[in-house]
């Protein structure tokens, strides 16, 4: 992969106008992955990605995950799983300092109390966010474009909603309360409209947790750019975040970005982090400020 410093773009988060000093690099699909000296994010110059494309390689990837977490669950005699709870506290200990504000939904702190909190997770894949949420008292959905992956939740987590599709083609009636996005966000054309969807289908307040591949100072230190292991998934990662354009990402779609999981840094390939929105409301904004204290 070699570096040219021409041509131009427009940045899919601020929209800024990439110049002839932007640093550039050819993805696997031929098209240029291009640096904003704006919003310090890099993105693919070409932003159409067919569905097809993207729903055949993230197949091959479920399939791989699924193998993977099979052999970490353990069946009963009749074959169900027996242990989903410890492989959901697999997923909760990603979560780190997060857990703390999860438990404003629990507790009711921020949900009425004539229903349960409401869960929903965005390509879930093999994930134990389901079984996770679910020990917690909530009600969960999921959604997946993979049958594989949904299958795998089924017996995971068997009280779950579960629907497959492409969201927000496909999504539910009801409002949630936490959404989570694990390796999502980098497949989207649009962050910011992808972040305002997100938004309309929550309660008030609701809380937002997403992994991304991680992305820092590429604008400052080419040598990174030209190196950085995660190039390899840009055939179907419209996205590179840096910590400074998912800021931007989610306060275009109505977020305010809570923090991270943990420092930052180019040895970390993924970053953790949670927004929240919907929280003006001063009886809300006074709970929400009593959980961040604890």
């Amino acid at each position: 992969m070699g570096i040219e410093k021409n041509g131009a773009a427009i940045c899919s988060v601020c929209k800024a106008v990439a110049s002839n000093s932007n640093l550039k690099i050819r993805s696997k699909r031929q098209s240029w992955m291009i640096s904003c000296t704006e919003c310090d994010h890099v993105f693919d110059e070409n932003q159409n990605v067919s569905a097809e494309y993207n729903s055949n390689t993230q197949q091959k990837s479920v399939m791989e995950k699924y193998t993977v977490a099979k052999l970490h669950l353990k069946l009963d005699d009749d074959g169900s799983i027996k242990n989903g709870s410890q492989y959901g506290e697999v997923f909760g200990k990603r979560l780190g300092s997060f857990k703390d504000y999860i438990e404003g939904f629990s507790s009711g702190a921020f949900v009425s109390q004539e229903r349960k909190p409401r869960m929903l997770d965005i390509g879930l894949g093999a994930s134990g966010s389901l079984r996770y949420f679910a020990d917690l008292g909530f009600d969960v959905y999921g959604i997946d474009t993979d049958p594989v992956a949904l299958e795998f939740q089924k017996e995971l987590c068997p009280e779950a909603h579960l629907k497959e599709g492409f969201f927000p083609d496909v999504h539910f009636e009801e409002k949630v309360d936490v959404v989570v996005a694990f390796h999502v966000l980098e497949h989207i054309p649009d962050p910011p409209k992808f972040m305002k969807v997100i938004r309309r289908i929550c309660a008030e307040p609701a809380m937002l947790l997403f992994e991304v591949p991680n992305l820092i100072n590429t604008r400052n230190a080419e040598q990174d750019f030209r190196t950085w292991n995660m190039w390899g998934a840009s055939g179907v990662h419209l996205q590179h975040y840096s910590p400074r354009s998912m800021a931007i990402s989610l306060a275009l779609g109505g977020w305010s970005i809570l923090n991270y999981h943990q420092p930052l840094d180019l040895e970390r390939e993924v970053m953790t982090g949670a927004a929240i929105s919907g929280h003006q409301d001063s009886t809300k904004r006074s709970a929400w400020s009593l959980v961040m204290q604890q």
